[in-house]
């Protein structure tokens, strides 16, 4: 990845085992979802790549609902209620929704990541650089001095 397209985590690799299940007119879907997130370390820009596991639950309802049913159930991420006519229902976007609140939201090359020096740009994971360490804006060094004789 280059540095110019830096953003959230995607996914690669995934595959899906799912078991389905059905009662009268509920159907029941049950199923985990795996995957590899890739994405750039937040601190050294480093090509990141990390094992993803989701778990997927869902029971849609075959029958008509009233508006006081559909409105009640509608921040619901279990439960559906489709129309008794449906024949087919799209899962694609609860599996997609699934695995996106499991992307996280920073990958680490490593938990002890020492990122890039701020002066120079060198990866200090792989070596330590030459540059003095950051002083500081002067314009607060005299609340470092006054901190640093009452200390």
């Amino acid at each position: 990845m280059s540095s110019s397209s830096r953003s959230a985590p995607t996914l690669s690799n995934s595959t899906i085992g799912t078991t389905f299940f059905r009662t009268g007119q509920m159907f029941g879907f049950k199923g985990q979802i795996a995957g590899v997130a890739q994405g750039e370390c937040c601190r050294c820009l480093a090509d990141v790549e990390q094992p993803l596991n989701a778990a997927v639950e869902l029971m849609v309802q075959r029958k008509e609902a009233s508006e006081d049913e559909l409105e009640a159930l509608a921040e619901e991420d279990l439960i559906r209620i489709i129309d008794p006519g449906m024949r087919e229902f799209d899962v694609r976007e609860i599996l997609r929704d699934s695995l996106a609140l499991e992307l996280p939201m920073r990958v680490y090359c490593r938990p002890d990541c020492k990122g890039l020096c701020s002066s120079c740009g060198q990866n200090l994971n792989n070596a330590s650089c030459g540059c003095t360490a950051d002083s500081g804006d002067p314009r607060w060094q005299a609340l470092a001095h006054l901190k640093s004789h009452q200390g």
